[in-house]
């Protein structure tokens, strides 16, 4: 009976890697559809993991495993003591999926041949069908599915295939690009038509994201493509050369193109309040935002109002702004943070940005000193940058907690934390 069941387990380990191996290569382009294929690829990776023995997972990461839980039972006790139980608690409760998704890549990483190379091949394919589908749309004003051109504010939105209601394909290419240049830094040997490929596609998504009309992901694509830049070895001017390519490409845009100017620039210069009495640092309306998160931290600053309250709490006359001040969110990380969770909620954040802070600085004195093996390799740096404009806290921000972003925060992850030497063995299918 016991061999049977060893058979039966080998079986079952098999077939599960082998589904969690194709969820994950999809959940790139399953975003596009919005959050549910998405969380729902995600919760069956999750499980799968918790029914394969993974007792070395357990030892090495047991430190991460104990704060993560830590904190997830704080915002569910937090969610059980707010204004609304159940309406947080929908945020809370079931946080502890993103834990065993990070851990079950981690094991797909470590123990499935040639996943990184089908991985990476899948997210470059993923690139190429919402680049080519988007400009479709720039050039011609609908894409293939038949969205068109949104006009925000006197002046257009790109949605592509994510629908005329979801204008997320800025933030999906800028959180994702830092990923694929990861993994393609990860590669030993790299062909002349894949070099081709790379140009072009980073010059795209460049451009891309600008004329989407998102100026965070804009902000998020620059900050993570000077990190990129500054402390990378391999592929430094590889990547110089398309960001200075793509800055002239978008300039002549911006002065070709009336309402992608009006959009970017001149929109923007209203918001802030250039030319008027009053320099907002951010728009009037996210002022108000921050301020009313600010007044309901003030009033419970150790554990804040509970996950997802500061869409029902904002109303509350006491902590409002004025007109306009009450939102779902209040569209930065930190004042989300500081609103709904307190001081004990915001600290794990702020020391997770610090530690990024430091390794990057300790990639700086590798370079300064001109040290033989530097403190990060390459696509250590890529990661990092994609977990950096997460937890940048001087921009706008969607719901810290909301399925869909929290999915492109946590994917990068588990390819920082797998092991290094089988990650590069596995990586080419040569």
């Amino acid at each position: 009976m016991s061999y049977l069941s060893s058979i039966n387990y080998k079986n079952f380990e098999k077939n599960a890697i082998n589904i969690m191996a194709i969820l994950t290569c999809l959940i790139p382009l399953a975003l596009v559809s919005g959050s549910f294929l998405g969380d729902f690829f995600l919760s069956i990776i999750a499980v799968l993991f918790l029914f394969i023995k993974n007792d070395y997972l357990s030892v090495r990461f047991k430190n991460y495993v104990i704060i993560f839980f830590i904190y997830n039972i704080y915002i569910i006790l937090n969610s059980i003591t707010s204004i609304d139980p159940f309406l947080s608690l929908e945020s809370s409760l079931f946080y502890f999926r993103y834990l065993f998704f990070v851990l079950g890549v981690i094991y797909i990483i470590e123990n499935k041949k040639y996943f990184i190379f089908y991985f990476s091949r899948s997210l470059y394919i993923s690139l190429i069908i919402i680049i080519i589908d988007s400009y479709i749309q720039f050039f011609t004003g609908a894409n293939i599915l038949g969205n068109v051109q949104v006009d925000f504010t006197k002046a257009f939105r790109m949605s592509g295939a994510f629908g005329n209601y979801d204008l997320v394909l800025g933030r999906w290419l800028a959180h994702l690009l830092p990923l694929a240049f990861a993994l393609l830094s990860m590669q030993k040997k790299i062909k002349k038509y894949e070099i081709i490929i790379s140009l072009i596609m980073l010059v795209a998504i460049d451009v891309l994201v600008f004329i989407s009309g998102e100026r965070t992901a804009f902000l998020m694509l620059t900050i993570s493509t000077i990190l990129i830049i500054f402390f990378i070895r391999r592929f430094k001017f590889l990547r110089l050369v398309t960001f200075c390519l793509s800055i002239l490409i978008i300039t002549f845009i911006t002065v070709s193109i009336p309402e992608v100017k009006e959009r970017n620039i001149d929109y923007t210069l209203s918001q802030i309040g250039v030319n008027k009495d009053k320099i907002y640092s951010f728009s009037p309306e996210h002022e108000r935002y921050f301020i009313t998160a600010l007044n309901m931290f003030k009033d419970n600053p150790i554990f804040g109002h509970g996950t997802k309250t500061y869409r029902i709490v904002c109303k509350n006359k006491k902590y409002s702004a004025g007109p306009g001040s009450c939102s779902t969110h209040p569209h930065n990380t930190y004042m989300q943070l500081l609103a709904e969770t307190g001081i004990v909620g915001i600290v794990p954040i702020i020391l997770i940005f610090a530690s990024i802070c430091y390794k990057y600085f300790r990639q700086l004195i590798s370079i300064v000193m001109k040290e033989k093996n530097y403190y990060l390799e390459d696509y250590q740096v890529c990661l990092l940058a994609a977990l950096f404009i997460v937890l940048w806290p001087i921009t706008t921000s969607l719901n810290f907690y909301n399925n869909w972003i929290s999915i492109l925060y946590y994917l990068p992850i588990p390819f920082m934390f797998a092991d290094i030497n089988r990650i590069k063995s596995n990586f080419n299918n040569e």
